[in-house]
């Protein structure tokens, strides 16, 4: 039993008690977590989604000590740095293998969807609208639009940009990507890591938890990920099927700034288009559900996903995709998170209803819609964002202060100007200063 201090977003200290492995207690921690997210409403989707999200984020409060792992009458936070997906699953009454199935299903269900686009492109060419026709996701997605009077359509060039932002969110998380960041740029430290299938039989004969994986602290024992690879505990193969002894877990290959999902959205829309953040959304939801599927894809089927479309989108259309080197490092450079200003919303706090009666996706399109229709950006009504419930007037600022930076920096040329209803944006990147966070 492994005791430390937690300190609470309130500020409040808690004692934290780890326990390597499943108690007695960890299956009525997991109901009470459970039940806590029975109050919470995510905008458009249906039950059964949320009852997968819950789920995926429930494996996280094990690991962190957060809702039902946490006793704020005695201040002490429960973890469980080796609780599992399938122990989650369990411990709520489900079947993992039956959830496994149902949460492949769904990705690929986005791929087909992906292929579906490419080959109505194909059809429509010249600019007749796409009627997506048979197809019902089960995510928000395409339940929550900006423009009513499309219902469900969209034309060539919109058609492009989501599978764009598709393709730029699949790669944002990449390590190699992010490698190239700071190969690129001077005095840049990206947080880098890979997820693959662990062997959990090999990695607790090494002594070593999940959250070890996570935390590079299996450092102190192997090297880098090739030590954990020779070792047996990580399994390189391109694909794997899940079991119970065999899981995706996230290994952290060096610490550094992340990225900011929510600032993401708003920076594909600058450079690609309305439809980008859809698809950035798509891709972002594919690496949320890739951790409880039945099967492993080393590196994540988000990227797996992109390449693949990518490569068929060129192969059919017979011209780029139109996403270029220099447009993914302006990505993952601009959009670098910062604590206390530019959050990460996970699929659940971005799809959460907020006290202003919008979900934050919700949220950033109609920011997004602001400065085309009206030509200057305009806040929507104030709700926390993200799991640090940061006040969305300061992060729509620090968003703006971010894309004037990137203008400054020649890292974003804006040919028509930041706020330019009729905005167009080519990337410029060359070996540079790191942008002043502000």
């Amino acid at each position: 039993m492994i005791r430390g201090i937690k300190t609470s977003k309130k500020g409040l200290r808690f004692k934290r008690i780890s326990l390597p492995e499943i108690d007695k207690n960890f299956s009525k921690r997991v109901k009470q977590s459970a039940q806590e997210y029975e109050s919470i409403t995510l905008k458009g989707v249906k039950q059964s989604l949320k009852d997968r999200l819950v789920m995926s984020s429930i494996e996280g409060n094990a690991h962190e000590g957060h809702r039902g792992f946490l006793d704020r009458e005695k201040r002490i936070a429960w973890t469980y740095p080796n609780a599992t997906f399938d122990d989650v699953v369990i411990a709520l009454g489900r079947d993992p293998d039956e959830v496994k199935n149902y949460t492949q299903g769904i990705i690929d269900e986005i791929e087909t969807y992906l292929g579906y686009v490419v080959d109505s492109m194909k059809k429509i060419r010249g600019g007749k609208r796409i009627k997506i026709k048979g197809y019902k996701p089960h995510n928000a997605l395409f339940e929550i639009r900006s423009s009513k009077k499309l219902k469900g359509q969209m034309n060539f060039d919109q058609a492009k940009q989501y599978l764009q932002g598709f393709f730029l969110g699949s790669v944002m998380d990449s390590a190699k990507w992010r490698e190239n960041v700071e190969q690129f740029y001077d005095d840049v430290y990206m947080h880098k890591g890979v997820t693959a299938a662990v062997d959990l039989e090999k990695l607790r004969d090494a002594d070593l938890t999940i959250n070890d994986l996570s935390s590079s602290a299996y450092k102190d024992k192997f090297q880098d990920l090739p030590a954990l690879i020779r070792a047996g505990i990580v399994i390189a193969k391109p694909e794997i099927k899940a079991s119970n002894t065999m899981m995706n877990a996230y290994i952290e290959q060096s610490k550094g700034s992340g990225t900011s999902d929510d600032m993401s959205m708003i920076f594909v829309d600058h450079i690609k288009g309305k439809e980008a953040p859809r698809g950035l959304f798509s891709a972002d939801q594919v690496d949320t559900l890739d951790k409880g599927t039945a099967k492993i894809v080393f590196g994540g089927q988000d990227e797996a996903i992109g390449a693949k479309m990518k490569e068929y989108y060129e192969d059919v259309m017979n011209e780029p995709l139109g996403v270029y080197s220099p447009d993914i490092r302006a990505l993952i450079l601009v959009s670098r998170a910062q604590r206390g200003a530019l959050p990460s919303s996970s699929q659940s706090y971005f799809l959460k209803e907020q006290p202003n009666g919008m979900s934050v996706l919700e949220m950033h399109l109609k920011y997004i819609d602001s400065a085309r229709n009206t030509g200057k950006y305009t806040n929507p009504k104030s709700a926390p964002i993200g799991f640090e419930q940061v006040h969305s007037d300061t992060f729509y600022k620090h968003v703006r202060e971010r894309l004037k930076e990137g203008v400054q920096n020649n890292i974003l040329e804006d040919t028509h100007g930041l706020n330019s209803k009729n905005k167009k944006v080519e990337i410029k990147d060359k070996k540079g200063p790191l942008l002043k966070v502000a």
